[in-house]
């Protein structure tokens, strides 16, 4: 073998890694914008209603007492957990996932509190996002440093075992 093929061997191994990195970098945007999407969606009546804008709706639907706000309310409903599953198999980056959860706990708090004044609403979503956001990371430090744990053991007892053997 000679040098020269070595080194081109090497830099196309480079290449190849760099090319990998920005296919992983694209597919992560591109996870991340449809995990944002689903938390967006859900608000999807709101901005045709905005934009007073509507489209006829099936018969079924209208027939049965349905309104348009009602019927894209239902398709967003259906659509965003779609979004979050395709979003969630290509490995988005995980803070991208504080949308759809302020945007599910916006709407809960909104159906959990029977009032017309929505003042504080958004501010109580944030903060029990970021509340929910800190349990789950302070769990996962958790369970990492428990499994950190069990491996440093099973390590010493595989040495013991291989001791003994001796």
């Amino acid at each position: 073998m000679s040098k020269a093929w070595i080194i081109q061997m090497f830099n196309g191994q480079s290449k190849a890694k760099e090319t990998l990195d920005q296919t992983n970098i694209s597919s992560r945007v591109f996870a991340s914008l449809l995990i944002g999407l689903s938390g967006f969606v859900l608000y999807a009546d709101k901005l045709f209603n905005y934009f007073n804008y509507q489209f006829p709706i099936p018969l079924k639907f209208s027939d049965a007492g349905m309104t348009f706000e009602t019927f894209v309310w239902l398709w967003a409903q259906t659509l965003s957990p779609l979004l979050l599953i395709i979003g969630a198999l290509l490995k988005p980056y995980r803070y991208v996932y504080l949308i759809p959860l302020f945007c599910y706990l916006l709407q809960a708090y909104t159906l959990a509190f029977d009032s017309q004044d929505f003042t504080y609403t958004s501010i109580y979503a944030i903060g029990t996002t970021l509340l929910v956001f800190v349990i789950i990371e302070m769990l996962k430090k958790y369970f990492r440093s428990s499994l950190q744990r069990e491996l440093e053991e099973m390590k010493e007892e595989v040495l013991e075992n291989i001791k003994d053997v001796r």
